[in-house]
């Protein structure tokens, strides 16, 4: 449990106000005592944005939840029972609240973990704990009570059911609650034997349990929890890769929350919490200041003890089953620092690969690799790590790089090799003699560089730089049967003085004025990293990146964004201008003023021929505002699967869309024709905020699994409320594409509704199907 100290000037379940300066913290909640800050009759209560569950003097427990936006509200009320009952909070929590309401100050109030209704029955306790996130309320039942004595009534709810999976299913006036399927144990001799229990329904909303044989002379323990709704969570995380194998879905990524919901995996204890000790705070400069009077960033300041704590980036690797409805393992990986994955593979006998960078000194590595030398190693470097199909082993870890800045971006596995592909600031990076460059060009900044290593990670079996005399940042790579194909964006005015093929071998932004502005580039290199066969720019007269490529029947298809009203577009494309007003800001450097004007970017799909010598077809792809494309798949009836992030509200959304208007900046996922003349199909996917898709993948059934990332309250709460967490979680959706219409999996074809369920700890949320609505920001209502 995370140390917290804070002045709650403003009651809100969102942010936390310190004085005239403003932070933000997510609190993992926790029981709170009630020592005068809300109503009298409320002993305990547990707050966070999905809700409130507050504990009555009573034992009835009260329960303010959110729904599309709404508060519901229901009770649960022991009946036949003590009318005052002893309610202690148990497992004291470090963290403390101080509060202000009207002029009255009230300090150091404790917290809790736990929360004890004591003899609610006669000899039997109930006992209200967060485990994982979620609301587990235990019975207690201590020798020969009575089970039958344990009567709970339900208020503000139309109607109680058991449904075939065992739960107790709660019918609200616009949703339903489950508690989940009861177990019921006891502990005899050290060890645990199971009791076969279930729910009965005594009336219309009344229920208690039923249970088999047992040890009346032993305590019987019961264990519901509230389904559906999950309490935990913290910080942000960030998917970047995702896998289908088989009926199992991988997913990599990287988080900063220690409450990740790691399981059944190989570590799942988080290894980037940093605690700083003798921390002050600068008020005048608004900054945090270590004993060197070094600034610090602190995540949580605990300011009785003047202890920082700083939470560092962890990569963590999640198994699901294919319906998404429920994470079988999950792992962390990684060390005291910032560790980040970006690409997930699976060799050939269904081990994950994961392939990032690290920053951690003390990343776990098992293995070094021919060809490199660990006593070069810098900061950032790059690591591949081998697991288990069940991600409860890890295989194999190596780190490789050089003494400076390197990290990965993306990585491909092909014949039994692995290639990286990334940029790396050192000129020691490990190569081959017989790379097409060996030596990094001369020059302090960034040149791309590919490295073809085998599956086992005992060797590297080429590995070659890329690059001009400025900076060259990479995107994605395409491998082919015979070819590699690799993405990004570079100031150099060139990238390669060899003769081989290109559209385009002029830099478009190359007057001094245009410092900042930069091009996408495209090229194919040999499988060996020996030849370059062909490069090209791809770009107009201002900034244009490409992030992207894929190949379908002798074509290479690639994706970015541009601000270029010269972007290379043809005459059938589906949007020939950029769009949009021109925005100016200015840039400072050396004490030299650069005033830039950009317009809205646009993404862009670009076709060319598969030797990069000419633009087949080529397209503006977006609206009035910004847009991104992010990722392209093409599957093998040539529908070009393109995702991204929006905030135009004139993205060329098509009829039959899930979500047909925008809120904030949504994400996209969009399929267009072959030659790149029409949107065969175009949805938004988010919510009020700001939400994006970084990566899908399809499987032979045309089914189509979206990765994204989302800070919208509103989207995440429409998922029957899976998150709590105001920084970035991830999203899961999967589609099934048939010609003309986007379908979810779980749904009926034609039916007008879908089931959607969630998973994890507030961190992962999954979403088996959706029906978008209307979705508004909303607040709650405190319990006072």
């Amino acid at each position: 449990m995370r140390n917290i100290i804070f002045l709650l000037l403003t009651l809100s379940l969102y942010s936390l106000s310190f004085g005239t300066n403003a932070k933000h913290l997510n609190i993992f909640p926790v029981f709170i005592e009630n020592k005068g800050q809300v109503r009298t009759d409320i002993k305990y209560y547990l707050k966070s944005p999905v809700g409130t569950v507050g504990i009555q003097d009573n034992g009835t427990i009260l329960y303010y939840l959110i729904n599309n936006g709404k508060i519901e509200y229901f009770a649960e009320e022991p009946t036949n029972h003590k009318k005052k009952l002893e309610i202690l909070g148990l497992e004291k929590q470090k963290a403390i609240v101080n509060y202000f309401k009207g002029n009255k100050y009230i300090t150091n109030i404790p917290t809790f973990k736990k929360v004890k209704l004591t003899n609610v029955f006669q000899g039997i306790n109930i006992e209200l704990i967060l485990n994982d996130g979620k609301l587990e309320k235990i019975f207690k039942v201590k020798p020969y009570s009575k089970v039958s004595d344990i009567k709970l009534s339900l208020s503000n709810v139309n109607k109680i059911r058991i449904n075939k999976e065992g739960e107790l299913v709660l019918q609200l006036k616009d949703s339903t609650k489950k508690f989940s399927k009861p177990v019921a144990f006891q502990i005899i001799n050290g060890k645990k034997h199971f009791v076969k229990v279930h729910y009965k329904i005594l009336n219309k909303n009344t229920y208690s349990f039923e249970v088999g044989k047992y040890d009346k002379s032993k305590e019987l323990i019961i264990d519901p929890i509230l389904n559906g709704i999950s309490f935990g969570g913290t910080n942000e995380e960030f998917a970047k890769s995702i896998r289908i194998v088989g009926d199992k879905v991988f997913v990599a990524g990287f988080t900063r929350s220690e409450d990740f919901p790691a399981k059944n995996g190989y570590d799942t204890s988080f290894n980037g919490k940093k605690i700083i000790p003798n921390v002050t705070y600068d008020e005048n400069e608004g900054v945090y200041l270590d004993e060197n009077n070094q600034r610090v960033i602190c995540h949580e300041y605990i300011e009785d003890t003047k202890t920082c704590i700083i939470y560092n980036q962890d990569i963590f690797v999640v198994k699901l089953d294919k319906n998404l409805t429920q994470i079988e393992s999950a792992t962390f990986l990684g060390g005291s620092e910032l560790d980040r994955a970006d690409s997930l593979l699976v060799d050939n006998n269904g081990n994950i690969i994961i392939v990032g960078s690290s920053y951690s000194p003390d990343f776990p590595t098992t293995d070094l690799v021919d060809g490199d030398d660990p006593l070069n190693h810098g900061n950032w470097d790059i690591i591949i790590a081998v697991f288990n199909n069940d991600l409860n082993q890890l295989i194999k870890s190596v780190r490789i790089g050089g003494s400076r800045k390197d990290k990965a971006t993306d990585a491909k596995l092909s014949e039994n090799y692995i290639y990286v592909y990334g940029y790396t600031r050192s000129s020691n990076f490990p190569t081959t003699p017989n790379a097409y460059q060996p030596s990094k060009m001369i020059g302090n900044d960034y040149d791309a560089f590919i490295m073809k290593i085998d599956v086992s990670l005992n060797k590297i079996e080429s590995s070659t730089f890329f690059g001009g005399l400025e900076k060259d940042l990479t995107s994605k790579i395409y491998v082919s049967e015979d070819a590699v194909y690799g993405t990004g964006t570079t100031h150099s005015k060139s990238l390669s003085n060899a003769n081989v093929p290109g559209f385009n071998k002029t830099f478009n932004s190359g007057d001094s004025s245009k410092k900042y502005y930069t091009d996408g580039f495209l090229f194919k290199m040999d499988k060996n990293l020996e030849q370059l066969q062909a490069w090209t720019f791809i770009g107009g007269n201002e900034i244009d990146k490409t992030n992207d490529v894929g190949l379908y029947n002798g074509s290479v298809y690639v994706i970015g964004y541009t601000h270029s009203e010269d972007f290379p577009v043809t005459e059938n494309a589906f949007r020939k201008e950029l769009t949009g007003e021109y925005e100016e800001y200015t840039i400072v450097e050396g004490g030299t003023s650069y005033t830039v004007y950009k317009k809205p970017l646009d993404a862009f799909i670009t076709q060319l021929d598969e030797n990069l010598t000419q633009i087949i077809n080529s397209t503006y792809l977006g609206g009035s505002l910004h847009d991104n494309s992010n990722t392209i798949k093409i599957d093998d009836r040539g529908n070009i699967y393109v995702s991204g992030f929006t905030n135009s509200y004139d993205f060329p959304i098509t009829s039959t869309a899930i979500k047909t208007e925008i809120q904030g900046s949504d994400g996209f996922m969009l399929i267009a024709s072959t030659n790149l003349d029409n949107v065969v199909y175009s949805t938004f996917i988010g919510g009020a905020n700001q939400d994006s898709i970084w990566g899908f993948c399809t499987d032979s059934e045309y089914s189509i699994y979206t990765l994204g990332v989302t800070n919208s309250i509103d989207f995440k709460n429409y998922l029957n409320n899976p998150s709590i967490s105001n920084d970035d979680d991830i999203f899961i959706t999967n589609f099934y594409w048939e010609e003309g219409n986007l379908l979810t999996k779980s749904c009926d074809k034609g039916s007008n509704g879908c089931n959607y369920s969630f998973y994890g700890n507030n961190l992962i949320f999954l979403l088996i199907a959706i029906l978008f609505l209307s979705m508004r920001r909303f607040t709650i209502r405190n319990m006072v």
